[in-house]
């Protein structure tokens, strides 16, 4: 039986973006708290503490990417 994109799930998406050879960073919320990171990006930057703020796991990413608004005001 051929799977088609409605029968995908979370789980297959995070499974194809955890294979793509692409650096995948995902951050959710006005935080920007950082839900997943894939292979490629953990091994170019090191694996990243997942469920805080993208700046406070890319630290290098400075103040700059810290008061990024999630809209513009």
């Amino acid at each position: 039986m051929q799977r088609t994109l409605g029968d995908l799930g979370l789980s297959d998406f995070l499974a194809v973006w955890d294979a793509c050879p692409a650096m995948i960073a995902i951050t959710i919320g006005e935080e920007h708290r950082l839900v997943f990171q894939n292979r490629a990006s953990a091994r170019l930057f090191g694996r990243r503490t997942l469920e805080q703020p993208f700046a406070a796991s890319f630290p290098e990413t400075g103040p700059v990417y810290a008061a990024t608004p999630t809209r513009p005001t």
